[in-house]
């Protein structure tokens, strides 16, 4: 899977959050984008899993926000590679996730 203990707890937080707003760009998070989470996540204290879900649910956070949190460049790319996964979870990238894949690169300057 992605190699995310290469990062630091901040950008690795950030790209969790980035997911699951991905995830929830088309309105609901299926079944399986559920399942792609909690396996991008296994490795994770799930302390810091529930406080990402948690922030997302509660609408506390928002794609800008998220993306502020990256710093390096590995995380700027582990974060799009992610999210490009993420999108494709349910077996198909809706126009949503597509204009929200966009606007992350050009948040990141990918």
């Amino acid at each position: 899977m992605f190699r995310m203990a290469v990062v630091s707890k901040v950008e690795r937080e950030s790209i969790g959050k980035i997911v699951l707003l991905a995830a929830s760009a088309d309105g609901k998070i299926s079944v399986s984008e559920r399942e792609a989470f909690r396996q991008m996540t296994a490795e994770w204290p799930s302390v810091e899993r529930r406080s990402v879900v948690r922030s997302v649910i509660s609408d506390s956070v928002d794609l800008e926000k998220a993306a502020h949190g990256l710093h390096s460049r590995v995380a700027k790319r582990l974060a799009y590679a992610a999210t490009v996964q993420m999108c494709k979870a349910d077996g198909h990238v809706s126009a949503y996730e597509s204009l929200f894949l966009r606007r992350l690169a050009q948040l990141l300057n990918t």
